[in-house]
């Protein structure tokens, strides 16, 4: 049996799994190129989907690139939701 992956990198993020909860998941979402946190995708029950949350220090400016990135990547965590049930 393989183990889940804790790590996802794409051309400009690294996403980093940080907590499992019950039914979900907490990841890091990381610039690749200098390491800094970007902010955490987690289960935002609410809306009941994963969202992600932005750290709210030091102005963060997100290109196209990184938002398509971090979209590609809940859609991904969601799909992976819908299957568990």
């Amino acid at each position: 049996m393989s183990e889940e992956p804790t790590r996802f990198d794409t051309k400009y993020l690294t996403f980093l799994l940080v907590g499992r909860r019950p039914k979900t998941e907490v990841w890091s979402v990381n610039n690749k190129h200098n390491g800094s946190r970007l902010g955490i995708i987690k289960w935002f029950a609410v809306w009941r989907q994963y969202s992600f949350f932005p750290e709210t220090e030091g102005g963060l400016v997100f290109s196209a690139g990184c938002l398509r990135d971090i979209e590609e990547f809940i859609t991904k965590l969601m799909n992976a939701r819908r299957v568990q049930g």
